[in-house]
């Protein structure tokens, strides 16, 4: 799509791409949708060159530079880079989580890694400007317009005395929630909201694409179709628990650090809410599971915690199963040859086939 978007652009006169962009565009945001960072890098480049090459160079330019700040960020209070084993794993981790060959179209793992940013920067210094710049991560996907409110609202609530309670009890009623409800909810809702959120609802909720989804799963055994769509409930979440319960029973940890970790039961709780609407609650379980990476990291700032103890291990061995099932479901859409692709390989160009094409 990010190709597609500047080989339009390139094609147009000046005076048209301004039109394209601002008229289109810019003046017209609800209609249209709020994702106009790859048209404007298309904008941008089709200006200098018409190679798309360097328009993928741009995103992926962009895609450095968060990902350098974020792990800026995410070091800060280490002012030795003497990390302790666990935390170097942690970061080997962080890394796979948030892969290029994902996160180069510009879109939704893209805004993931820019959100990841502006939560780490709030969590070093805890200020509303931080929150409010979230907001950006809107023009990269809008589907993260609830991630923005979600942070907003813990923002204030963070305050109150009973939060846990109030956290705890959000989660609760995530748990005994009938999912279908919500996607129900979803689907009988979304008149309220702009012509652009409205289609990609329709979208994500229509009859249709669901059965793709589900034909999708039938490849799948069903003990990994109940692990990969419920895995938030029955795996991240009781992890979640024991690591913050072990380290809160042997260690005394800074407010910052529960708090953040009620930001995670709210994104734990949201993804539970809507699991079953495709799309939406599935990839809030991605952010989910990155929001718990860093709160995992940032809790081995204040703990010590050898590498070869009983919960280091399974924490480690927990990850490294949750990440190879996130590449299984990947490779279910990643071209083939993404990770070999190359001017020596660059005849090896079979089109729709996907690394578990070739795997079978």
């Amino acid at each position: 799509m990010a190709l597609e978007r500047f080989e339009v652009m390139r094609q147009l006169s000046f005076t048209s791409k301004l039109e394209n962009l601002i008229v289109t565009r810019f003046s017209n945001l609800l209609n249209v949708g709020f994702e106009i960072y790859i048209d404007l890098v298309a904008f941008i480049t089709s200006l200098l060159t018409d190679n798309f090459r360097w328009a993928l160079f741009i995103f992926g330019f962009v895609y450095g530079v968060i990902l350098y700040n974020f792990f800026k960020g995410l070091v800060q209070s280490e002012l030795k880079l003497n990390l302790s084993l666990l935390s170097k794993i942690l970061l080997f981790f962080i890394v796979l989580f948030i892969q290029p060959s994902m996160a180069l179209n510009g879109r939704f793992w893209l805004a993931m890694l820019l959100f990841l940013n502006f939560v780490v920067s709030y969590y070093n210094n805890p200020k509303l400007k931080y929150i409010l710049l979230s907001f950006l991560c809107v023009f990269i996907h809008k589907g993260f317009l609830a991630a923005f409110i979600l942070f907003f609202i813990w923002h204030y609530t963070k305050q109150i005395k009973f939060k846990k309670y109030m956290f705890m009890s959000l989660l609760f009623i995530s748990f005994i929630t009938p999912s279908s409800l919500m996607l129900g909810v979803v689907r009988q809702g979304n008149d309220s909201l702009g012509e652009a959120y409205n289609e990609q609802i329709e979208g994500y909720t229509r009859e249709k694409y669901i059965d793709i989804i589900a034909e999708r799963s039938q490849n799948r055994s069903t003990l990994f179709n109940i692990y990969s769509k419920k895995n938030i409930l029955i795996f991240y979440s009781s992890l979640f628990f024991l690591f913050f319960l072990y380290v809160k029973k042997y260690y005394r940890l800074s407010e910052n650090l529960e708090n953040m970790f009620y930001l995670v039961i709210l994104f734990i709780s949201f993804s539970n809410l809507f699991i079953d609407v495709p799309s939406l609650g599935s990839r809030y379980r991605f952010i989910s599971t990155g929001l718990m990476l860093v709160f995992f990291y940032k809790a081995l700032n204040f703990v010590t915690i050898s590498p070869y103890k009983l919960p280091s291990g399974v924490l480690i061995l927990s990850l490294a199963f949750a990440l190879v099932v996130n590449l299984r479901m990947e490779f279910e859409q990643l071209y083939g040859f993404s990770y070999i692709l190359n001017p020596v390989f660059s005849f090896l160009v079979v089109e729709n086939l996907t690394v578990m094409d070739i795997i079978k």
